[in-house]
């Protein structure tokens, strides 16, 4: 994010005022100590005027020929499941 935010030659300040929020809450994205929604990267976007991909430009993805394994987090369910009381 903050490669983008410099490559549109904004500071932090310019670019909260944009989004409407802090320059300590850009900080804090840009560090990583906060992680962005989906609505929060779209608003990102449309102030940076880029496509919503370019945040993904720098992840890599599996190497060729490579399986994919999605890690399910756990469920915060604790106990049995209960049955489903009658309406």
């Amino acid at each position: 994010m903050r490669r983008l935010r410099l490559e549109a030659n904004l500071t932090q300040q310019e670019l909260a005022e944009r989004l409407g929020v802090d320059r300590a809450h850009v900080s804090s994205l840009e560090s990583g100590t906060r992680n962005p929604t989906v609505i929060s990267l779209w608003h990102l976007s449309l102030a940076l005027r880029v496509q919503m991909t370019r945040f993904f430009d720098d992840i890599p993805g599996p190497a060729e020929g490579e399986p994919v394994y999605i890690k399910k987090r756990a469920s915060k369910r604790r106990g049995p499941r209960k049955e489903a009381e009658s309406r």
